[in-house]
């Protein structure tokens, strides 16, 4: 199986903490866990997820097109959207 991870902050205090850095952790774990091979790791600094007009959550998107893989992982579901209508947009 495999997989992108995509992880995201909002604010930039934020992108100073290690939320980042324990998002990436935390799916990482969960992709050797359970046998996920990572393709690609999507990192968005500062971005809020009431838009979708995200630079890095655009490119994963285009990779997905592109590539295929099996899962898209985040560290949580308000990492993707910050709304169900936008989480089923993108399904």
């Amino acid at each position: 199986m495999t997989g992108i991870i995509y992880i995201r902050v909002s604010s930039d205090e934020q992108v100073k903490g290690t939320s980042l850095d324990e998002q990436l952790e935390a799916c990482q774990k969960y992709c050797a866990d359970n046998n996920i091979e990572i393709l690609a790791i999507f990192r968005e600094e500062g971005a809020s997820a009431k838009s979708t007009e995200r630079e890095k959550f655009l490119e994963a998107i285009e990779f997905c097109r592109k590539h295929k893989p099996d899962a898209f992982i985040v560290w949580k579901g308000d990492r993707f959207a910050r709304n169900l209508l936008d989480r089923e947009v993108h399904r």
